[in-house]
């Protein structure tokens, strides 16, 4: 039953309808997920999650998505079909001819590059404890896809998940300052998928922009993939996950918690944020919010991002006002609202 749901980009196909439904019939006859037998439940349910990947992936084809319906609806009807066979084949070849929508469509949700760069992706980056390990790129990855879709503007969605798979797979953090600048993970990475040159080359111009660092040297992303992921990629050092990051970070690295003597460098230069090809976040947990977190949310470059990151400041900011108080440090609660009114004034100049 999946793999008749999965033949077509619009689900079942008409002249397949009966046979599914046969197959219904003996094999779930009380529409039940208990009916099926044991050894075939797994089966069924992988078929399952692939349908509903299908449907997902459709939504977002826009005008592929569209003609596979007018397809789907041509084929429901024989008098349609009869006349298309008649007197219409021209017309009917614009979507079933050599040069067909769906199957294109379908090669696009295959998408067998992204499958082999997740992998070595993963392998590469598994055992990482900098936070910049393969969950934060899986989700820099899913948060890129939802601004995608929601940008307002078209994007190549490969481009915009090759960015994001392979954006960490050369930071600094990882491979040491001069061996960043080249790129030789995303590039080693990207022959091995066996990504085309034109789109490895946009994917490398996106990852060489991408990174605070960067952005405090006066880099930043100019293609729209690449803006996607480099806000998708700050939002998640921010927010709740981004709280959980920072604290792992500073623990792993033998960094401070809190030192309500030691007030953070509100504003650290690109030369001491990454001194020696380290960052200075070691200095203390909470101070990293004011030397780092608390700005992100003012380098957004797409509107879905500027969203995100205002839901996920507020976070921060509720966070460190409760600690603050619960650790009865009235002069660091001063300080923060005074730090919060000068980067709204700040954002607001921008």
């Amino acid at each position: 039953m999946g793999a008749y749901k999965n033949r077509s980009i619009t689900g079942v196909r008409p002249k397949d309808e009966e046979k599914v439904e046969t197959l219904r019939e003996v094999i779930m006859p009380n529409d039940r997920m208990g009916d099926i037998p044991g050894e075939y439940r797994e089966q069924h349910l992988a078929f399952l999650e692939q349908y509903r990947k299908l449907e997902s992936e459709r939504k977002r084809l826009g005008l592929i998505g569209l003609k596979a319906h007018v397809l789907s609806t041509l084929e429901r009807n024989p008098a349609l079909v009869e006349l298309a066979q008649g007197k219409m084949d021209g017309a009917l070849s614009f979507f079933t001819g050599s040069n067909s929508f769906i199957i294109e469509s379908m090669e696009e949700l295959q998408m067998p590059q992204i499958d082999k760069v997740k992998m070595l992706v993963r392998e590469l980056l598994g055992g990482d404890t900098s936070g910049h390990a393969d969950d934060h790129v899986e989700r820099v990855a899913q948060l890129a896809e939802r601004f995608a879709s929601k940008c307002g503007e078209p994007v190549d969605l490969q481009e915009v998940l090759l960015t994001a798979w392979l954006h960490d797979v050369d930071d600094y953090k990882l491979v040491g300052k001069e061996q960043a600048e080249k790129l030789e993970n995303a590039k080693r990475i990207m022959v091995q998928a066996e990504v085309v040159n034109s789109l490895s080359q946009a994917v490398l111009e996106n990852i060489a922009a991408i990174g605070y660092s960067k952005r405090l040297n006066g880099r930043q992303p100019q293609r729209l993939a690449g803006q996607i992921v480099s806000d998708a990629d700050m939002c998640d050092a921010i927010g709740a996950v981004g709280i959980e990051r920072a604290l792992v970070y500073a623990c792993h690295h033998g960094g401070r918690i809190f030192d309500p003597k030691a007030w953070p460098n509100v504003n650290l230069a690109a030369h001491e944020y990454n001194a020696d090809g380290n960052t200075h976040d070691t200095d203390g947990f909470i101070n990293h919010f004011f030397e780092k977190l608390l700005k992100l949310k003012g380098l957004m470059l797409t509107e879905p991002g500027r969203i995100e990151a205002e839901n996920r400041q507020q976070i921060m900011v509720d966070f460190l006002r409760h600690y603050f108080r619960e650790k009865n440090v009235p002069e660091w609660s001063e300080f923060l609202e005074k730090y919060l009114l000068k980067i709204a004034n700040v954002n607001d100049l921008q």
